[in-house]
């Protein structure tokens, strides 16, 4: 069996559509994430522009140790993308727990949890590689049916590093709550690494997830969107108790900035990318619904740019009056 690559970190950047793309993945790597995972990429569309991947498999040296996350139904189109994409990764990472219709469609994501002894098939495939392989579940397709563990030991048997277990069904979505106790009876039931996923939205909730499951690893997700920061808080705390502040929102558009120059530099800047990212990376600050408004209707990048400077601009002026405010009093 192959080992999971040595991570500085037990903090892991979930795979998300549309969000974990190179920029993103360097910008949590900096910020503390141990090894951050691929947007998932379909097997069949690797195996189909194998001689040209720009545009579907993009990694940086720097970033490495990184994973990349495949999915279909299909033992032979799963091993033929691997080793297509083997040389630029160090982990390859199956999907079995993506709810999108247009991936079950496919029967790839947790379409899977519905057929067993395909995930065995897969894996069992993927396992000759020279190179480790994980796979990330949901607990099941719904309540009635919680596979997780049953899946966790196929995958065991077969040779996997590691399995990502979200605590929600297939049936969830991403509404409702995530069962942590399925993820500790999965940690029960193997040896290899589990890693829990699910309503990790603070450091405080990281460290309980730790507790309560005895994870080996963390898996955020949805949560660092707009926050990439959080890798840094939930790293801090865990080595200190401490929880740092949040950003201000200058350092918080200076991160953005640093987002918005990698994209350039990767040659992926799409103005929806970066109306996306602002819109994400300002959510939780003071009247920022009047910024996102007018955001929601820029066309270029310039466009953006000026107006996430005014909001900072302005946020630092009505933040100065509200301290001469209580300086006068």
């Amino acid at each position: 069996m192959k080992s999971f690559p040595k991570i500085s970190s037990p903090i892991v950047l979930s795979p998300m559509a549309g969000v974990t793309n190179i920029a993103f993945r360097l910008l949590c790597k900096r910020m503390g994430a141990g090894i951050c995972f691929s947007e998932f990429i379909s097997a069949r569309a690797v195996a189909a522009n194998k001689d040209d991947l720009s545009g579907i498999i993009d990694v940086a040296e720097e970033e490495r140790p990184v994973g990349i996350q495949l999915f279909d139904n299909n033992p032979e189109i799963m091993l033929e993308s691997a080793k297509i994409v083997m040389p630029a990764c160090d982990i390859i990472d199956v999907n079995m727990g993506c709810p999108a219709h247009k991936i079950m469609k496919c029967g790839g994501g947790s379409a899977l949890l519905a057929d067993l002894p395909r995930i065995k098939e897969i894996l069992e495939a993927l396992s000759t590689l020279d190179i480790p392989i994980s796979c990330k579940i949901r607990t099941g397709i719904s309540q009635k049916s919680i596979v997780a563990v049953q899946v966790a030991r196929i995958a065991e048997e077969a040779g996997c590093a590691a399995i990502a277990v979200h605590g929600r069904t297939r049936e969830q979505g991403y509404s409702g709550t995530a069962d942590w106790s399925i993820i500790r009876q999965v940690k029960e039931a193997v040896s290899i690494p589990v890693i829990g996923n699910g309503d990790v939205r603070t450091p405080q909730d990281a460290e309980q997830l730790m507790n309560k499951t005895g994870c080996d690893m963390i898996m955020v997700g949805r949560a660092a969107m707009g926050n990439p920061y959080l890798f840094k808080q939930i790293s801090h705390y865990l080595k200190t108790g401490e929880v740092l502040p949040q950003l201000s929102l200058p350092d918080q558009a200076a991160l953005l900035s640093e987002y918005y120059a990698l994209l350039q530099k990767y040659g992926i800047a799409r103005v929806s990318t970066m109306k996306q990212f602002a819109q994400l990376f300002t959510r939780s600050y003071p009247n920022s619904s009047v910024f996102r408004g007018k955001l929601s209707l820029a066309k270029t990048e310039e466009h953006v740019r000026s107006l996430l400077d005014k909001f900072v601009r302005q946020t630092y002026r009505e933040a100065d009056r509200e301290i001469g405010r209580k300086s006068f009093k």
